[in-house]
C-alpha cells in the first residue's frame, strides 16, 4: 500500500467527488449511535455487508443524484429509480466479485496499483499527479490513502474479473449480419383507433353515432352491488411525526474562504468550458436504398456547391438554396458546439478549420457535407473569483445537510432513551405535526412523495416510534397514532364514484364492440379501410415504417405486447390480426401494409456502429447471465427488515 500520508477526516464535505469518481468507495462516514447500525444487513457467501455501509453508500448515491439533477430530480424520477434496491444490488455484486477474483487468484499488484493512482485524472493537474490534490481530495471525501488504496485494488479486481467474462465473447460475421437482419426489418400498418372515453364514443360521427344512454337509478345501485371492491377504501394510517429539515440549517452555516477554494478545486471541472466553434453547414442527404449510381451523382452535386461556395458565393444562400436538412432555412447554422456533440468526421473536419474556412467535402452517415467555419471559442476554466457564489452556496448546502443529519441522529437517540417522541420535543421545544390518514399508495398529505416515510408508516405497529428516517433533504422520526381498516362507504357517499365508473365501462364496451365490428367487416372485404373508417367516423392513420428496436412501442399507436407480437408477425398473407387490442385510451384494429427487409448493402454502411453496439450487447448479457450463476453458487441472505 503506498500509505502517502496519515489518516485524516474533515466534517463537512460530504462526497464531493461522487460524480467524479467512478470507482466504489467504502466511506467513513459519522457512523451511527444506535446498535442497528452495526447489523449486517446481508449476507453473501463469506463477506457480510454492515447496515453502516449500506446506509453511507445509499447516501452518497442519493445525494449524487441530487447534485447532477438540482430541481430536475423529481418525486416521481425518485420512485422509479428505487435507489435503496439499487445499492443492495450493487453491494451485493461487489461482495460477489471480490470472493470469486479471490478464489480465482486474481491479485493487483502493488507496482499496478501506484500506477493507477498516479493515472487517475482526478489527481492530476495539467496530466500529472499531484500529490497535494490527491490528499486534499481524499481528506474532503473523510479517507485516508490506505482505504482508499485498498478500495481502488478492489476496484480494479472487479474489473478484471469483468473484462474476463466479457472478453471471451467470440462473434462472427454472419452472426452479426444476421442480427442486423433480425433488428432492422421494417414493418408499415395502417390503423384504427377507437377512443373508450365517453366523451369520444359519443361525439363521433359516421354510422355508428350515438346518444349517450341515461344511466337509471337501479343501474347505479345494481353495479355498486356487484363491485363492491370497487369502492372500498384502503388501509390508512395516522402518523405524528418529528421533522428536520436541511433548510432550517443554513443560516447557521460559516463557510471561510479556505473551504470555498477546496471546494473549487476538487470541483473544478463544473467550471470548465470546453472549446466550441460555430459552424455552417450543407447537406446532400444519403438514404440506405440509394444506388451505388446515385451516390456518385450526389457527390458530384455536392462538388458543384462546393465551387460555388469557394468562388465566393454567399455560403448561407446556399444552405438555403440546397440543403437537405432542417437548418436550410436558417442558412445552415448550427450554432456553437463542442467536441462530441457532431458525428466523428463532421467533427474532425469542423474543428480543424479556421474561421471563414469552408471544408473539402465531407461524408457521415447522414450524406455529404460542406462546412463553414463562422467563429470558435477557445476552452477555459471560469476562475474561482467568477463563480465564487456559486461554490459558496455548495458549500453552505452541503454543510447545512451535516448538520441537519447530526442534528436528527441526536434527537433519534433521544427519543430512543427516553421512548417517548413527545417529550423529547416538548423538552427541545419542537413542534410535532399529525398527518391526515392515508394509504401505502398515496403521497403524505402535507409532504409530498415520501417512500420511506410511507414505509415505515405501515411497517410499524400502532405506538410505536421508527427509527430516523432520511429522505432528499429531510428526516423524521414518525410514531404511529391510528389505524382505519378498510371498509365500503354506503351507497350514497360514493354515487357519483358509481356513475362516473358505470359511465366509463358502458363507453368502453361501446368502443370494444365497434372495433370488432370494423375488424369483422375488414375480413369480409366488403369495403376498404379507408371507406370502413369514413363510415364508422374514426380516422385511419399509417404508422409508418418500425423496425424491431422499437419493441414493444408501435409508433402513433403506443405501447403494447400483445399488439407487437401480432403486429411483427402479419405479411402479404395474413393481413389482419386476430383480435382488436386495447393500447392506453383506445382499441385499435390494424392492417399490413408493407414489410421492408434489411439488405446487405445497408449493413455494410452501418456495420462498424452495429458491430460496437451488438458486442456491447452481448458482453453485458454474458456477463448478466454469468453473475446470475455466481448469485446460485453463492447463499445471499438480506435483512428486508433494514432496507
Amino acid at each position: 500500500m503506498l500509505d502517502i500520508m496519515r489518516r485524516k477526516a474533515q466534517s463537512w464535505m460530504i462526497k464531493v467527488l461522487l460524480g467524479l469518481i467512478v470507482v466504489v468507495f467504502a466511506f467513513w462516514g459519522v457512523g451511527s449511535i444506535r446498535e442497528r447500525q452495526f447489523e449486517v444487513i446481508a449476507e453473501v457467501g463469506d463477506a457480510t455487508i454492515s447496515y453502516r455501509v449500506f446506509q453511507q453508500n445509499y447516501e452518497d448515491t442519493l445525494q449524487a443524484y441530487q447534485q447532477q439533477f438540482g430541481p430536475a430530480l423529481t418525486d416521481e424520477m425518485l420512485k422509479a429509480l428505487n435507489l435503496k434496491q439499487r445499492v443492495m444490488d450493487d453491494l451485493i455484486e461487489k461482495a460477489l466479485l471480490l470472493q470469486e477474483a479471490d478464489r480465482l487468484g486474481i491479485i493487483i499488484s502493488e507496482e499496478e496499483l501506484e500506477q493507477a493512482i498516479l493515472q487517475y485524472p482526478a489527481f492530476q493537474n495539467q496530466g500529472v499527479f499531484n500529490q497535494e490534490l490527491y490528499l486534499r481530495v481524499l481528506r474532503a471525501n473523510r479517507m485516508n490513502p490506505g482505504d482508499f488504496e485498498q478500495d481502488m485494488a478492489e476496484q480494479m479486481k472487479i474489473s478484471r474479473m469483468q473484462n474476463i467474462i466479457r472478453d471471451a465473447i467470440l462473434i462472427s460475421d454472419q452472426e452479426i449480419f444476421e442480427q442486423y437482419e433480425y433488428y432492422n426489418e421494417k414493418w408499415n400498418h395502417n390503423f384504427v383507433k377507437f377512443p373508450i372515453s365517453p366523451e369520444k364514443v359519443y361525439a363521433s360521427g359516421g354510422k355508428k353515432a350515438s346518444q349517450e344512454p341515461l344511466i337509471t337509478e337501479e343501474e347505479l345501485k345494481k353495479y355498486y352491488d356487484d363491485h363492491p371492491d370497487a369502492f372500498k377504501t384502503p388501509l390508512r394510517r395516522r402518523v405524528l411525526y418529528l421533522h428536520v429539515k436541511d433548510k432550517d440549517f443554513l443560516d447557521r452555516v460559516q463557510v471561510s474562504d479556505r473551504e470555498v477554494e477546496d471546494y473549487y478545486e476538487i470541483n473544478v471541472d463544473q467550471y470548465k468550458i470546453p472549446e466550441k466553434v460555430h459552424a455552417r453547414h450543407i447537406l446532400i442527404k444519403i438514404v440506405p436504398s440509394d444506388t451505388p449510381t446515385q451516390v456518385a451523382e450526389k457527390r458530384k452535386k455536392i462538388e458543384k456547391i462546393l465551387e460555388e461556395a469557394k468562388s465566393g458565393t454567399d455560403f448561407a444562400e446556399l444552405a438555403r438554396k440546397y440543403s437537405q436538412d432542417g437548418t436550410a432555412s436558417d442558412g445552415g447554422d448550427l450554432g456553437y458546439f463542442a467536441r462530441g456533440e457532431m458525428v466523428g468526421p463532421f467533427e474532425k473536419a469542423a474543428f480543424e478549420l479556421k474561421p471563414g474556412e469552408i471544408s473539402p467535402v465531407v461524408k457521415t452517415r447522414f450524406g455529404f457535407h460542406i462546412i463553414k467555419l463562422e467563429d470558435r471559442q477557445e476552452a477555459r476554466t471560469k476562475p474561482l473569483e467568477e463563480v465564487r457564489e456559486q461554490a459558496e452556496q455548495a458549500v453552505i448546502k452541503q454543510k447545512a445537510q451535516e448538520l441537519a443529519y447530526e442534528e436528527a441522529e441526536k434527537l433519534d437517540q433521544e427519543v430512543y432513551e427516553r421512548n417517548s417522541l413527545e417529550k423529547v420535543a416538548e423538552e427541545r421545544g419542537i413542534r410535532l405535526e399529525t398527518t391526515e390518514p392515508f394509504s401505502r399508495e398515496e403521497d403524505v398529505p402535507g409532504l409530498g412523495y415520501r417512500p420511506e416515510f410511507v414505509k415505515a408508516a405501515f411497517e410499524y405497529n400502532i405506538g410505536e416510534i421508527s427509527k430516523l428516517i432520511s429522505e432528499p433533504s429531510d428526516h423524521f422520526i414518525l410514531k404511529v397514532l391510528e389505524e382505519i381498516p378498510p371498509y365500503v362507504p354506503e351507497f350514497e357517499e360514493v354515487k357519483e364514484q358509481v356513475k362516473l365508473r358505470l359511465r366509463e365501462t358502458k363507453a368502453k364496451e361501446k368502443a370494444r364492440k365497434e372495433a370488432e365490428e370494423f375488424l369483422a367487416a375488414l375480413r369480409k372485404q366488403d369495403a376498404s379501410m379507408d371507406d370502413l373508417a369514413a363510415q364508422f367516423g374514426v380516422e385511419k392513420g399509417e404508422t409508418g415504417l418500425f423496425p424491431r428496436q422499437n419493441e414493444p412501442t408501435i409508433p402513433k399507436i403506443g405501447r403494447s405486447e400483445e399488439l407487437w407480437k401480432e403486429a411483427v408477425s402479419l405479411d402479404d398473407n395474413h393481413r389482419l390480426p386476430e383480435k382488436v387490442h386495447l393500447v392506453d385510451d383506445a382499441y385499435v384494429v390494424i392492417s399490413f401494409k408493407e414489410r421492408k427487409p434489411a439488405t446487405r448493402a445497408e449493413y455494410e454502411i452501418k456495420k462498424k456502429d452495429f458491430l460496437r453496439n451488438i458486442i456491447s450487447f452481448r458482453q453485458h448479457d454474458a456477463y448478466q447471465r454469468w453473475l446470475q450463476m455466481l448469485k446460485a453458487r453463492y447463499e445471499i441472505v438480506v435483512n428486508e427488515t433494514l432496507l
